[in-house]
């Protein structure tokens, strides 16, 4: 058997990762979150000193996504393909996600009575109805579905590398290789260009520097994935599960889960719920209106029991206590990191 997958862009991965070691993935508390200051969480300190001494900011990072997937058109069509850049639509690349289109923090109990959590309904006006004209269309979607099968899966190669093999996969999984070890085709062709754009991804290619962004990595995925073996906040979750429980909103134990995870699967069930053929079926308006409802309640009861508990300052308290005892073990690289990027900086003035 063997393995698809699609390089991703370092710039993505570590944004993504910066997003979590914040605090971001699990706001909900406006009045509580806004008494804390996430720019002094100790890696967020060492992170905002890089990119800010950089000038490196959305537009930036978005630059070089067009400019990479540029690149990868050219390389394709070298290979006799056609590709046509498909970067991201620039008002859905933002380095502000603090608030809604009808501006109302995500955080706030405002946000919760009026959105839930924005599944049935995204802010600004965009509802279930038309959320599937207004997503991005890929210009290459039409001539991949010209191809045959066998040149489907050829095109494929061209652009990600050919399929990983279980013992490939096994290799990754164990830490013996990295997905650098293997043909990325074209994207990974571009993956250098890219990174040295990036004032830390540009040093990627120091064994040093690349195991620390990969500790980086995990460490943002122990707070995000319940079930990593190092994830934090068991106990709070389970305080904040009890508070649900007694908020008399359907929802007796969260578990693993969240509760935007339960609404999340409430909803694609009651959007794509089968008949006897199998076939797929939309919810009536009647359902869908109900479902609002639900939506929005359980939303507020989980931002009054964050409020109930303090949340978000026991959430910050593990978080900071955490990141300091990660910048304390890799003092020194994070040093090597400033001082690299700096001379860096120094050289191109």
């Amino acid at each position: 058997m063997s393995f698809k997958k699609r390089a991703l862009p370092t710039i993505a991965i570590l944004a993504s990762s910066l997003l979590v070691l914040s605090g971001c993935g699990s706001q909900n508390n406006a009045s509580s979150a806004a008494d804390l200051d996430y720019d002094k969480l100790p890696l967020n300190q060492f992170f905002n000193e890089i990119y800010s001494a950089n000038d490196y900011d959305a537009d930036k990072a978005y630059e070089t996504l067009v400019k990479a997937e540029e690149k990868i058109a050219s390389c394709m069509q070298d290979q006799g393909w056609d590709y046509t850049p498909n970067p991201p639509k620039r008002e859905d690349f933002s380095d502000d996600y603090s608030s809604s289109d009808d501006d109302l923090s995500y955080d706030s109990r405002e946000y919760a009575e009026k959105h839930g959590y924005g599944i049935t309904e995204v802010p600004g006006g965009l509802n279930d109805e038309d959320i599937d004209g207004a997503q991005q269309v890929d210009p290459n979607q039409d001539y991949v579905n010209s191809l045959s099968d066998s040149e489907r899966d050829a095109y494929y190669e061209s652009l990600q590398g050919p399929s990983l093999t279980e013992e490939q996969m096994a290799a990754i999984e164990a830490g013996e290789a990295s997905w650098d070890d293997y043909d990325q085709g074209c994207y990974g062709s571009i993956r250098h260009d890219e990174m040295s754009q990036d004032p830390i991804g540009a040093l990627q290619d120091d064994p040093e520097i690349k195991d620390l962004l990969e500790k980086i990595g995990e460490l943002a995925n122990s707070e995000y994935d319940k079930t990593h073996a190092d994830y934090p906040f068991h106990d709070l979750d389970r305080e904040l599960s009890d508070c649900l429980a007694k908020a008399d909103v359907g929802l007796d134990n969260l578990g693993d889960q969240s509760a935007q995870d339960i609404l999340w699967e409430e909803y694609n069930e009651l959007a794509a719920a089968s008949d006897d053929s199998g076939e797929t079926s939309s919810a009536s308006p009647e359902e869908l209106e109900a479902f609002k409802k639900r939506e929005r309640e359980v939303a507020v009861a989980e931002w009054d029991c964050k409020e109930k508990i303090g949340y978000h300052k026991k959430h910050y308290d593990i978080t900071f206590e955490r990141q300091t005892q990660f910048v304390n073990e890799n003092k020194a690289t994070l040093n090597r990191v400033t001082a690299l990027v700096n001379e860096k900086n120094s050289k191109s003035k």
